[in-house]
């Protein structure tokens, strides 16, 4: 009989800890606010998929890790040879923060050199959890 009082009570007990840990975390996912840049590009004349991808792989291995409000990176390419991007952030300013840092690194300057301007379009959103 005693056994299985603490069983029951050892499992009161994970019970709570786990709905304790699963409302805290669905409170602060309600919290954070991720602002996220999307676009599209194609490659300058010349600059082969490889080349760009090496260039990515690069600021993924660079400082990008260590700026603050970094959350993701993400580049595809479609069957049209349009490149697409994703890149998450935890505000606007950490964002922005980003913008000079990479202007500077030559990584950054590396990849600014592989992208037709011309071709570039961007957009901007908070993702809103409801």
């Amino acid at each position: 009989m005693k056994k299985i009082k603490y069983l029951t009570v050892l499992f009161a007990m994970f019970a709570i800890t786990t709905l304790a840990t699963a409302q805290t975390k669905k409170q602060a996912a309600k919290k954070l606010q991720i602002y996220v840049e999307t676009g599209k590009m194609k490659l300058k004349e010349g600059v082969t998929d490889e080349q760009f991808i090496t260039i990515e792989r690069n600021i993924r291995k660079g400082i990008i890790n260590k700026q603050p409000g970094f959350i993701s990176r993400e580049f595809g390419k479609d069957a049209d040879g349009i490149w697409h991007f994703r890149l998450c952030w935890t505000s606007k300013e950490t964002a922005d923060a980003w913008t000079p840092i990479f202007q500077k690194d030559p990584n950054g300057q590396a990849m600014m050199n592989a992208l037709d301007f011309s071709s570039v379009r961007q957009e901007h959103y908070t993702v809103v959890n409801p």
